[in-house]
């Protein structure tokens, strides 16, 4: 999902942003990563992914299962081969790992913010781009 230009810095509280090409960025801010010592080798990773208008994160799949809750806006999910799947305020879904996909704010004039949960192994990237 991560074409064009694509910054991942996942640092501890740090905002990543996703552009593609000609797209308004994408700001994710990480809230917490930590430890899941019950999982063997697996990190939880939670962060708030601010869509602006227009907003999206290009192809791209999670090496780990993510799951997704739409705090404010709309989202529109496009997975590989699947129709569009479009989220409102308030809507959660489970994204398996590894799923290619696309995520849209199709709002020419709201934000869309999206909190957003993983399962990784440790020191894997929270998302991997895909051409």
């Amino acid at each position: 999902m991560l074409i064009g230009a694509l910054t991942v810095a996942f640092a501890c509280g740090a905002p990543q942003e996703i552009a593609a090409q000609d797209k308004p960025t994408v700001k994710r801010t990480e809230l917490q990563r930590i430890a899941l010592e019950e999982l063997g080798n697996r990190e939880g990773l939670m962060y708030i992914a601010d869509f602006p208008a227009g907003g999206v994160a290009p192809r791209h799949f999670h090496p780990g299962p993510e799951f997704i809750y739409v705090l404010q806006g709309t989202l529109v999910l496009q997975e590989d081969g699947k129709e569009p799947h479009t989220m409102k305020q308030g809507d959660s879904m489970h994204n398996p790992s590894r799923r290619v996909h696309v995520g849209t704010n199709p709002s020419t004039t709201e934000p869309t913010k999206v909190l957003v949960f993983l399962v990784v192994e440790k020191g894997q990237p929270p998302a991997v781009p895909v051409n």
